[in-house]
């Protein structure tokens, strides 16, 4: 295969997609998490590719700090499908206190992955804790704007709450993304 195959097949995408066989707020429906990882040259593969290319050594050496900089930075943007997965089974089986103490984590390791958020308020409004779940389903709408599920939630937290109007605006938000909310 040529260089130009090779280059051509690494910035093709892995798309790795797994349902989750229920949701964890009012409504009981599939809940979808998508992962998007790119098949990129690894620093290896840059560095001997630049010495190919006659990249003297004093460059070739700043090239690799710069590499490993932006590897440190990099290093995880989102949880593991593993801590996902573990999640999802202490919350499905009831166990709260995993549940509560893991997603506290991952929303503090990862704190723009929804799913943590999604979690960590559907478990402490189930466990009675409605005042406490109100900041991590709003971080959940904030990450997610686009569900209307999320939305929904949120008005339904917010009436529990006594703060109607905005709960009547959750639920607006909630009918204008999806109209069968409304029934």
């Amino acid at each position: 295969m040529t260089e130009r195959g090779t280059e051509h097949k690494q910035e093709q995408s892995e798309v790795k997609v797994f349902t989750v066989p229920f949701a964890l707020g009012e409504i009981e429906e599939n809940l979808t998490v998508n992962s998007i990882k790119a098949n990129k040259p690894s620093q290896k593969q840059i560095i001997e590719q630049e010495k190919k290319q006659g990249m003297n050594e004093k460059r070739l050496n700043a090239l690799r700090m710069q590499l490993k900089q932006t590897a440190s930075e990099k290093m995880q943007v989102e949880p593991k499908d593993i801590e996902i997965n573990k999640l999802f089974l202490f919350y499905k089986n009831r166990q709260f206190d995993k549940a509560e103490k893991l997603a506290i984590s991952l929303s503090e390791r990862f704190p723009k992955h929804p799913f943590s958020w999604k979690v960590l308020g559907a478990l402490l409004k189930k466990t009675g804790r409605i005042i406490e779940s109100l900041i991590p389903i709003q971080k959940y709408v904030q990450l997610t704007p686009e569900d209307a599920e999320a939305h929904f939630n949120l008005g339904n937290t917010l009436k529990e709450l006594g703060r109607l109007v905005e709960a009547e605006a959750s639920y607006k938000n909630a009918i204008a993304l999806k109209p069968d909310f409304a029934e």
